[in-house]
């Protein structure tokens, strides 16, 4: 009860009722002292929004005009971004999509005909 007093007088009465009852519910119980506080949701989405605007090369405030108009989930989207911007295996895997390897090949060495003298080079 004390509590919830202490509370409500912090807030100057405009606490959620259904709060004080959940607060007076939890402490009756327990003999705990202290109250485990709500963890914030962690936004899995904020990293694949800082990877898009890279991608599109915008703002924060044009990204979130855009963000209304498009599907930030779609996975040939995050495909293409991931092929673009280089994502590695941990990235891809992260996000659901399927790393490829770059193909890495050889240049082919071409031979040049070495001029005869200084003024021979074609």
């Amino acid at each position: 009860m004390e509590l919830c007093s202490k509370l409500d007088r912090f807030n100057r009465g405009r606490t959620n009722p259904e709060l004080l009852c959940n607060l007076l519910a939890v402490g009756s119980d327990s003999t705990k002292t202290f109250i485990p506080y709500v963890k914030k949701k962690k936004d899995d989405e904020a990293e694949l929004v800082v990877e898009l605007k890279r991608y599109f090369g915008m703002s924060t405030y044009e990204f979130s005009i855009q963000r209304a108009y498009m599907d930030i989930q779609d996975k040939t989207l995050i495909k293409k971004v991931a092929k673009a911007l280089g994502w590695n295996k941990a990235k891809c895997k992260k996000f659901g999509v399927e790393y490829s390897t770059p193909k890495v090949s050889r240049l082919k060495k071409e031979k040049k005909s070495q001029g005869k003298d200084l003024f021979g080079f074609k």
